[in-house]
């Protein structure tokens, strides 16, 4: 394999690192990319080549994500090293196999616990490795630990390799951990910067140059992989949930707002009245598409069960006519800073705001990047006014409580 065309010049150090097995543990974050992942996958290759008895496991939080996640990157990295005559690629179960050695690279998501139980390595092999995609999807180490113990087993050395991109909040648990000096870890920081123009591509470019352009904070939280949801963050009680573990919700809402050139915005929530959790359920979310098009997405969905609340400035009874023809139920609430400020407090009451961001990863950026506005001096105006951009969802949110914020205990 020619390392120094599959992976950039920032990685050179930690790949010598890795092969001189200096740590146990490698924990790769940065922003979009950076290339974290593909570098993981040449390291795996590489040590499956120095070491033929050894075997790797793959971990993604969702398993229905795999194939078009980790298991995908597998294959393309394999391809561009050139390697496809040495490896057999298997979809069901999604397995890749050594041809020669009989090593294997095998696949599992931890949406359910069990699926580690009864994991063997081929006769005369070891599991020696755990890629850990997505890291900060997981629920801590105790779960990564608790998995790592069923798979590692044998042999006299191992590697843990986990990637992720730093959420936006300082007191996610994996911001705060990687704070920690942990004795044979090592942890490496990333950003596209560092990698060659050409392997990114001019539309990836142009991309970051329009995300800085629209927010710089948002652009560091996202191709940079900065922590940036410290000072000025509206709501803290936002926490990742998977919802394929269910949930339980007293009351349903939903919520529109309206768009074209901005997003055409639909939420579904569940609220949890005892505890005073929020569940985002699914989202709708598109640009330069009509009312008519979300009517028919929910119809689709089923969604018809409950109505769903928009603000009346934007074309009021016309655009609600137009949803009720396709049997939508919809109403209407006064847009104003009132219904602003009551629909933050409340959400801010919330014990958690419960959201995957798997189901609604629009939602889940909005909830996490909003702020208060700054004077250019970076402090909070008074009074406190959040910045109006990227909270599309946020306001669909607020619209479907509304009417039931004073019942269920926030301002009138």
């Amino acid at each position: 394999m020619d390392i120094k065309n599959l992976i950039a010049p920032n990685f050179y150090q930690l790949h010598l690192d890795i092969q001189e097995h200096r740590h146990s543990i490698y924990r790769l974050k940065g922003g979009r990319g950076s290339l974290k992942t593909s570098t993981i996958i040449v390291e795996v290759l590489t040590l499956m080549q120095k070491y033929p008895d050894i075997c790797t496991c793959v971990f993604m939080k969702q398993g229905n994500r795999i194939r078009q996640g980790a298991f995908a990157a597998y294959i393309n990295m394999i391809a561009r090293a050139r390697l496809q005559s040495l490896y057999d690629i298997s979809y069901s179960p999604m397995r890749i196999t050594n041809n020669i050695t009989g090593q294997v690279i095998i696949f599992l998501g931890l949406d359910d616990a069990n699926k580690t139980k009864g994991v063997a390595p081929p006769p005369g092999k070891v599991f020696a490795i755990c890629h850990w995609e997505e890291l900060d999807s997981f629920s801590g180490n105790n779960e990564i630990d608790t998995a790592m113990d069923s798979i590692i087993r044998g042999g006299d050395i191992s590697w843990c390799f986990q990637c992720y991109n730093p959420p936006a909040n300082a007191n996610n648990w994996v911001n705060k951990d990687s704070l920690i000096d942990v004795p044979g870890r090592l942890i490496h920081s990333s950003d596209y910067r560092t990698v060659p123009v050409e392997w990114l591509g001019k539309a990836f470019l142009e991309r970051a140059a329009a995300c800085f352009k629209r927010s710089e904070r948002e652009y560091r939280w996202r191709y940079l992989g900065e922590i940036v949801g410290v000072e000025g963050l509206i709501f803290r009680n936002v926490t990742q949930y998977d919802l394929s573990n269910g949930y339980s919700a007293d009351l349903l809402f939903q919520g529109i707002d309206l768009g074209y050139e901005d997003p055409l915005a639909f939420i579904r929530l569940g609220y949890n009245i005892a505890n005073r959790d929020l569940y985002l359920l699914d989202e709708f979310y598109e640009r330069h598409v009509i009312n008519d098009d979300l009517a028919k997405w929910i119809l689709d969905k089923g969604y018809t069960d409950m109505v769903a609340t928009m603000e009346s400035s934007r074309g009021g009874e016309p655009v609600k006519a137009c949803f009720n023809k396709f049997g939508v139920p919809v109403r209407l609430v006064n847009k104003g800073n009132n219904l602003l400020l009551s629909g933050i407090s409340f959400l801010q009451g919330c014990n958690h705001i419960y959201i995957d961001p798997y189901v609604t990863p629009n939602a889940w950026e909005e909830f996490n990047l909003y702020e208060w506005k700054k004077d250019k001096d970076g402090n909070t105006i008074s009074p406190e006014v959040p910045v109006d951009r990227n909270n599309h969802l946020i306001d669909a949110t607020r619209y479907a409580l509304s009417k039931h914020i004073k019942v269920l205990g926030g301002l009138s």
